[in-house]
């Protein structure tokens, strides 16, 4: 089996929880940035392959970030590591309202979070391993928000198809290197605390939020762990990512 560092934003909850350890399941290295802690009760026993860093993506964290990364590539031999993997999947899906509703200050937030904070840590992968001679992998955790409009939702459609260009763009400057390969991946309906927080939403506000209780109510939406799996699946054979791709989930 090769061996493979992933480097995974948004962590410590929902799906980036979830693919946090499906990972380390595999044996493999996983490096968590998020703005909360996964308790060491429950990464222990991979004390040796688990690294966990508190960032807060609303504010600059460029300097935390890089630091906190290179301390732990420090404690791993990269020449051992076939691929270096980075999964932009930290963000947020509200404010959820009309646009002129919206203040300044909660526009700023989100397009922080959710388009400014994966391009500065893709910014930062790329310098760190610059150098590196094994392949690398960038994933954009994207939305079917990105190419769909949804009433309520200006600041997420906007952002993840802001994040859908910028991939675009990113996978054509690189086409060069045969070691480098950048993707999304759409994980459609999850049951996460995103779910949940959709779900407090008014009519006014999302005129769709009774199809999204019901997809709660009939079962509709899938496990994290299903979509983890399935992200693992597409990602287990390099050679196979098609660059400049968005994946969905099947």
């Amino acid at each position: 089996m090769k061996n493979k560092l992933y480097i995974v934003t948004g962590g410590s909850n929902g799906f980036g929880r979830a693919l946090v350890f499906k990972i380390l399941e595999k044996n493999q290295f996983v490096i968590s940035l998020s703005r909360s802690l996964l308790p060491n009760k429950d990464i222990e026993m991979y004390k040796d392959t688990f690294f966990q860093f508190k960032i807060d993506f609303t504010q600059s964290f460029s300097s935390k970030a890089t630091h906190s990364l290179k301390n732990s590539i420090k404690r791993m031999n990269l020449k051992k590591i076939d691929e270096v993997i980075l999964i932009n999947n930290a963000a947020i899906v509200g404010p959820i309202d009309r646009i002129e509703k919206i203040n300044e200050k909660d526009i700023s937030k989100h397009m922080q979070i959710n388009l400014s904070a994966p391009m500065t840590m893709t910014r930062i992968f790329l310098e760190l391993f610059s150098k590196y001679k094994g392949h690398k992998t960038v994933v954009q955790i994207t939305s079917g928000a990105a190419l769909n409009p949804v009433e309520g939702w200006a600041l997420y459609c906007a952002g993840k198809a802001g994040l859908n260009m910028f991939n675009q763009v990113l996978a054509l400057q690189n086409r060069g290197d045969q070691n480098f390969k950048a993707m999304g991946y759409s994980p459609g309906v999850m049951d996460t605390n995103m779910q949940k927080n959709i779900r407090t939403a008014k009519k006014s506000q999302f005129p769709q939020i009774e199809d999204f209780k019901r997809y709660k109510n009939e079962k509709q939406l899938r496990p994290p762990e299903y979509v983890a799996d399935d992200l693992l699946r597409i990602m287990s054979d390099w050679a196979d990512i098609e660059t400049g791709h968005t994946y969905r989930v099947r």
